[in-house]
């Protein structure tokens, strides 16, 4: 069936070149019947249309089609007659049989299209956009009834080439071409060309909805199908300052830049469930910030953030005007269950990652420079520089569920607040210090749970931070053995 598919895509392309030399003639017959260019034209389509029968032949041997076989001989049969009247210079059967020509054409054009999904049984997917997202659309589509039949490009340099044998064609190719799916994978301005196409925004779904780090998160968890026995959330602090890797443990960091606390009860609730028959996870690590308790993603200058979580868990907190984004997202996965096969989005994932993970590493090997030493003293202010009594409220009541949960299921609760810099740490507002600490010691007195504070830690120097709140990979490693000590320490690592 392999065979017959290729077969059958192949001579697509060949039916859609054969029909835009055909109709581009259309407005040079206007002009001058007699003219080279047309002449020219009509030898390019009956050597094409040779091919194309030639290539057929082998499949209409295999499944036989009298209507198909009887359009390709009417049409050549036109061709012939076509030829004759230009012979004869006669100009109104030249006309006549061209219009004829069309005609007939387009039914060849429809009752192949029907031949060929009866044959194969495979609808044909164009994709717009030649560049590292579309290159490897193969491995997420669906092999057994969907394929690429062609890629669209407006790069000069490309169009006529093939992508791992699929050719890559011009825009205006598209409105030639018989095709059930349309894959945006590119910024570019497009419509679909027939009513009844479908059309899968893949660009747009990349810009809202995906993030290379909650990716990275998402992967860890599901990617590897393997037991844990303790989890990280929290904020980019926590995620650049525990490196599992270092952990005597099986433990996944789920910890995501700008992550708040409704999204690190999300991780925790699909973490506990997911993992309710497995082995049990002794511990689990909350990673906070004096300012986590007033910090709501959906509420702050990165609340578009929150659309890459909604893929995940299906909810967003707070976002006002988000049944819109919503929406295209509920009807871009139903889209994509259709021509994808799971799990597509790690797919994504490991084609976008390296993108990523060279800066990624860059950025985490780095050591704080002057500037960072400078801007120390303004962020911390303007971290520190929140009053939002609600989102304290709701943060206590999500923070507080987030503890019970864990008790629920005989796992440790561990608060681990990271170090800053000496450029930072003085310079935070004392008031929301105060609060937090006041409340946490709250939280110690109700529940059995460890708080970790580092955050004025002299153990740490300038060279552990890449910037002045968060710490590098020498200084990541330095917190690690640390944690590593008190879960030791605190027989939490099973060996006492």
């Amino acid at each position: 069936m392999i065979y017959e598919t290729e077969t059958l895509f192949n001579v697509e392309i060949k039916l859609a070149k054969i029909e835009k030399v055909m109709r581009t003639s259309v407005s040079i017959l206007e002009e001058n019947l007699f003219s080279e260019a047309v002449t020219s034209n009509i030898n390019v389509m009956i050597d094409e249309l040779v091919k194309f029968n030639q290539e057929l032949e082998p499949i209409l041997t295999m499944h036989p089609s009298e209507v198909v076989i009887q359009n390709i001989y009417k049409v050549f049969d036109l061709f012939e007659f076509l030829i004759s009247a230009y012979n004869c210079n006669n100009d109104k059967e030249i006309i006549e049989i061209y219009g004829q020509l069309l005609y007939h054409y387009k039914i060849l054009r429809q009752n192949f299209n029907a031949y060929s999904y009866q044959v194969s049984g495979t609808k044909k997917v164009i994709v717009v956009g030649v560049n590292l997202l579309s290159s490897n659309l193969n491995s997420y589509i669906n092999p057994r009834n969907r394929k690429i039949l062609a890629y669209i490009s407006e790069q000069n340099e490309l169009t006529g080439k093939y992508l791992a044998g699929i050719p890559i064609l011009e825009f205006e190719d598209v409105s030639y071409l018989s095709y059930e799916y349309l894959i945006i994978t590119d910024n570019y301005k497009i419509e679909s060309m027939q009513d009844d196409i479908k059309m899968l925004n893949l660009y747009e779904f990349v810009s809202n909805h995906y993030d290379f780090e909650l990716y990275r998160a998402y992967n860890s968890l599901y990617g590897k199908q393997k037991q844990i026995d303790s989890f990280i959330t929290g904020i980019s602090y926590t995620e650049v300052g525990i490196d599992v890797n270092e952990l005597p443990y099986q433990t996944l960091n789920l910890a995501v830049s700008s992550q708040d606390l409704f999204y690190d009860f999300q991780w925790a609730e699909e973490i506990v469930s997911y993992h309710k028959k497995g082995k049990p996870i002794k511990w689990a690590i909350i990673g906070l910030s004096y300012y986590s308790l007033e910090y709501d993603l959906s509420r702050s200058k990165f609340k578009n953030r929150a659309y890459y979580y909604y893929p995940f868990f299906k909810t967003i907190s707070n976002l006002e005007d988000k049944e819109n984004k919503i929406q295209k997202y509920n009807e871009f996965e139903a889209l994509a269950a259709e021509l994808f096969v799971e799990p597509y989005l790690l797919r994504i994932f490991d084609t976008l990652k390296s993108m990523a993970e060279s800066k990624w590493e860059t950025l985490t090997n780095g050591i704080m420079n002057e500037e960072h030493r400078n801007s120390g003293r303004q962020e911390a202010e303007r971290d520190g520089n929140k009053d939002y009594p609600e989102t304290v409220g709701d943060n206590k009541k999500i923070l507080k569920k987030y503890i019970n949960m864990l008790i629920e299921n005989n796992i440790k609760p561990i608060v681990v607040i990271c170090p800053v810099s000496r450029y930072y740490h003085p310079y935070f507002p004392s008031r929301i210090k105060r609060d937090f600490d006041n409340y946490m010691e709250d939280m110690r007195n109700e529940f059995d749970i460890d708080i970790l504070n580092y955050f004025e830690s002299e153990w740490f120097t300038d060279q552990d931070f890449y910037d002045s709140t968060h710490l590098n990979k020498a200084g990541a490693r330095k917190l690690t053995k640390m944690l590593k000590r008190h879960l030791e320490q605190s027989s939490l690592d099973g060996t006492k």
